[in-house]
This record gives C-alpha cells, sequence and structure tokens, in this order.
C-alpha cells in the first residue's frame, strides 16, 4: 500500500477597484485589492481594459480613450499557478450634446430636454426674456408676443464639459432657423486668458454677462449699446475653468462658452 499526501490549496481572489465613472482621455488608477490564497502569493496579474488594451502591471492607470461602457477584467495567478478572474463595469463619459424640441400653446411653451447627458449632468435654460430655469422639462409663460432666443446649457461636474444649443422662437408664428443668432457674435481669443473681445455683426449689444459651471454671476457689462462694434472684457484675474458668456442683443440674447486658461 501507497499513501501520498495531496495538498489542496485555497484558491486565489481576484477583486480591484477603479471608478465606476470616468472621462475621456483622464488617467484612471486601478488598484489591485487580491488575495493570493492560503499559504500563496500572487505571480501574475492580467487586465484587460474592455477597449482592446490590456495590462501585466499590479496597480495600471488606463486612459480611455471612446465614450460607453467597457467591462473592466482582472485575472490573477498565485505561485501554485491557480487563477481566478473579476470584473466592473467602467462608464465613460463623452461630451454632452445639448438639444431641445419645444411646443408652444399661445404664450405657454412646453420645453423637452431630448440632450445626450450624463447623471453629473445639470442644465441651464435662458429663454430670451431675460428669464431663466434649471430644471429637465420646463414651462415657460411669455408676457409679450416676440421673437426669443432660447438657450439650453450642459454642464457635466464629472468631466467640467459643457454644450448650448439655441433655437429662435416667434411667439406668434413657431420656431425658425436654430442658433440663428450665434453667427452675429464672434469671441476672440477663445481659449483667453488676459482680454477677451466679444464683437458683434449688424447687432446691437445690450450687455454682457459671464457665469460659471453652475450659474453664478461673476462679471456684467450694462448699457453697452454699441452697434456693428466690439465690447472687451478683461478676464486675467478669474481661475482657469469653463465659463458661459451670455449676451445680451437688440434680437435676443445669445449663449457662448468661453475658455478661460490663466492659471
Amino acid at each position: 500500500t501507497t499513501t501520498d499526501t495531496i495538498i489542496v490549496n485555497e484558491p486565489p481572489v481576484a477583486q480591484f477597484s477603479a471608478p465606476p465613472s470616468v472621462c475621456l482621455n483622464s488617467p484612471t488608477p486601478f488598484s489591485d485589492q487580491s488575495f493570493g490564497g492560503n499559504g500563496g502569493f500572487i505571480t501574475n496579474w492580467f487586465w484587460d481594459f474592455g477597449d482592446g488594451s490590456t495590462s501585466t502591471e499590479q496597480n495600471p492607470v488606463y486612459s480611455y480613450t471612446f465614450p460607453g461602457t467597457d467591462t473592466a477584467t482582472l485575472t490573477i495567478t498565485n505561485n501554485f499557478g491557480c487563477s481566478n478572474t473579476t470584473f466592473l463595469y467602467i462608464t465613460v463619459a463623452g461630451p454632452p450634446v445639448a438639444s431641445f424640441t419645444l411646443v408652444q400653446n399661445f404664450f405657454e411653451v412646453t420645453f423637452t430636454n431630448t440632450s445626450d447627458t450624463t447623471s453629473n449632468s445639470s442644465f441651464l435654460w435662458t429663454f430670451g426674456d431675460g428669464t431663466t430655469n434649471t430644471e429637465l422639462n420646463p414651462v415657460h409663460v411669455y408676457s409679450n408676443a416676440g421673437v426669443y432666443a432660447i438657450c439650453l446649457t450642459i454642464f457635466d461636474s464629472l468631466c467640467s464639459l459643457q454644450d448650448s444649443s439655441c433655437q429662435v422662437l416667434d411667439i406668434a408664428t413657431g420656431i425658425y432657423n436654430p442658433n440663428a443668432l450665434q453667427q452675429f457674435i464672434t469671441i476672440t481669443p477663445n481659449p483667453a486668458n488676459d482680454l477677451v473681445t466679444v464683437s458683434a455683426d449688424n447687432i446691437v449689444i445690450e450687455s454682457i454677462q459671464l457665469l460659471n459651471v453652475v450659474g453664478d454671476e461673476i462679471l456684467k457689462i450694462e448699457e453697452i449699446n454699441i452697434l456693428g462694434d466690439s465690447a472687451y472684457l478683461n478676464i486675467s484675474t478669474l481661475p482657469s475653468a469653463i465659463y458661459l458668456l451670455k449676451v445680451r442683443t437688440d434680437k435676443g440674447v445669445i449663449t457662448k462658452k468661453l475658455i478661460i486658461t490663466t492659471d
């Protein structure tokens, strides 16, 4: 009779941590938290980030280059040759895309937000009559007939990104020519770090308002009233960030994105 001793080793346990939501082209840390098993230790790590890229580092840092949801997988092997695999879903946030539709019933207008956004997004509506709203799908009642420039701006707090979409509404006849007013106002340079020139083309600039990404007013210039000329903003003391520039004109409010890089 022959007797052999067979040692059954406890298998390793793969586990890791990573942010569930990340930004495009942003370095993302993956932290190995695996256990090698009783009496074992991990000798190999194999990461599959779900987009065709891999790594054999223990704690890699990786940047995703396409938006979407990827399955990040870690496979470990210990010194006994035993393996184990685990995975996490990683949501890669792309830039927001602002869009909306509206239904007009006399002076009452119902807006439907059709934007491509994430759960980190907030919204700022400007209705062209001096009022704003931060709801997802607002209803607005105009006091007077006229032509109004309506803009929706999306702010993504996770990745500090934003996008705007505008439409011009004739309260009597309906929508025409989305983004029509944008061509009348030019901002240079953009990005900027010192002086910003706001140029008007055949339109009267009445006032300029600079907002941060949460809608707080940073600067305001009133009673400009220039036709086909330029106004200037000194932004050299402001921190680097994405801002919203609201230009009130005789044809409505025009909203544009301004990037400041003063640091």
